[in-house]
Formats: structure tokens, C-alpha cells, sequence
């Protein structure tokens, strides 16, 4: 009976912890769709669903094509990361004195970083918008909540190719 009982309850507690997962994750597309909607630049590129990068300039418009970062490139980068549910929230950030740097598709960075940075050349400037799926997803991770959307301002400041 004790059994029945301690598995009962496990049950209940799945059952309930699904229901705030998806309350949350509801909350977390209500936010997405509405920082879409009202976002002032128009050229949103959808990488996959729930990952999408907005181009605000180039500095260089002849960047050849092979300017893309590539397997075991160094990416160079300054960024701020914040939360589409709380802005005020800085989790992290390089700046130009301590720029991030990076091996493309070699050092562990979360999916929505690595997709994105695909698609961005030297001197881009760009804002990048990571749902949770792309991110953390349930985990809390610092100051992130588990299920929460992140938006970063990106510029690559340098490729370093590996060859």
C-alpha cells in the first residue's frame, strides 16, 4: 500500500511540474510574439522556428562570401545578453577592451549562438532572438530562468580562419 501511495504521489507531482513547465513556456511565446510584433527593424531572418537574427548594418558591404565563419575559425565578438522578459537583466556581455573569442563549431556555446553566428560575417551587426529551445530550455542557468527567451546584440568583430 505504502508503494501504491509514494508512486501516487510521484505521479501527481509529474503531472503538476508538466503544468508549470507548460505555463511557462506559453508565457515565454506570448513574450516572443509580442517582442516581433513591435520591433522597430522590419528584416527579421528566421533561422528555424523560435531562433531569428534582425541585420542592423554591415560596416564592410564587400564582404565576399567566404567571409562566413567556418569549422574551427575564431570568432571575435562583442555583445550584451539580456532577457526578452526583463531587458534590465544583463547576464553577460564583452566589450571591445575584452572581446569574446571563440572556435567556430568547436567550443561548447548554446545551439541558438552557433546557428546564428552561421549566418553573420565579419563586421556584422546584428540582434539575435533565442527561444528557450535554442538556449537553457527548463534549466536555471546564473541569472537565466529556466524557459526564457535571450537577446543579444551581436557585432563580429573579427574571423580568424583556422587555415
Amino acid at each position: 500500500m505504502k508503494t501504491y501511495y509514494k508512486y501516487s504521489v510521484l505521479v501527481l507531482l509529474v503531472v503538476l511540474f508538466s503544468f508549470c513547465n507548460k505555463e511557462k513556456k506559453d508565457i515565454e511565446k506570448a513574450l516572443l510574439e509580442e517582442y516581433l510584433a513591435n520591433v522597430e527593424y522590419k528584416n527579421i531572418d528566421t533561422i528555424e522556428d523560435g531562433l531569428y537574427l534582425i541585420n542592423t548594418g554591415f560596416s564592410s558591404p564587400e564582404t565576399l562570401v567566404s567571409d562566413f565563419p567556418a569549422s574551427g575559425d575564431t570568432v571575435v565578438s562583442v555583445y550584451k545578453g539580456y532577457l526578452l522578459s526583463d531587458p534590465e537583466i544583463v547576464f553577460d556581455e564583452a566589450d571591445f577592451e575584452n572581446p569574446q573569442y571563440y572556435a567556430f563549431k568547436k567550443d561548447p556555446v548554446i545551439p541558438g549562438w552557433e546557428l546564428s553566428i552561421a549566418k553573420m560575417k565579419k563586421d556584422a551587426l546584428a540582434i539575435l532572438i533565442i527561444h528557450s529551445d535554442y538556449a537553457y530550455k527548463g534549466d536555471q542557468v546564473g541569472l537565466i530562468p529556466p524557459f526564457s527567451s535571450l537577446i543579444y546584440e551581436v557585432r563580429i568583430v573579427d574571423i580568424i580562419k583556422s587555415n
